[in-house]
């Protein structure tokens, strides 16, 4: 099984931080549980990156692991994971493609 390399965008490193941001003025403990799962969901797709179906639109969605996110992703060339958004389940479908 091959090892993909995995490029995160600048807005995905937003998206939890911004997140991040969000939880630690309710819960410090929660804020950092956030991190730390979306940081283990990214480095997964080295590893996994054909786990998770192709959607519709092309992309696929990894969940994270007790939070209602998903990291929204494509697999580039079979060799390269490119992390778009981290994405809340609530949060107005696709929003993160209309990015420059």
């Amino acid at each position: 099984m091959a090892r993909y390399e995995v490029k995160v965008l600048p807005d995905a490193v937003t998206d939890v931080r911004e997140t991040y941001l969000y939880l630690l003025e309710r819960d410090e403990r929660l804020a950092e549980d956030f991190e730390r799962c979306a940081r283990k969901a990214i480095l997964s797709l080295a590893d996994n990156a054909h786990h998770y179906q192709v959607r519709r639109d092309g992309f696929r969605r990894c969940p994270l692991e007790r939070f209602p996110h998903g990291i929204m992703y494509e697999v580039e060339d079979d060799s390269v994971v490119i992390v778009h958004a981290v994405a809340h389940a609530k949060r107005k479908p696709g929003f993160w493609r209309k990015r420059s």
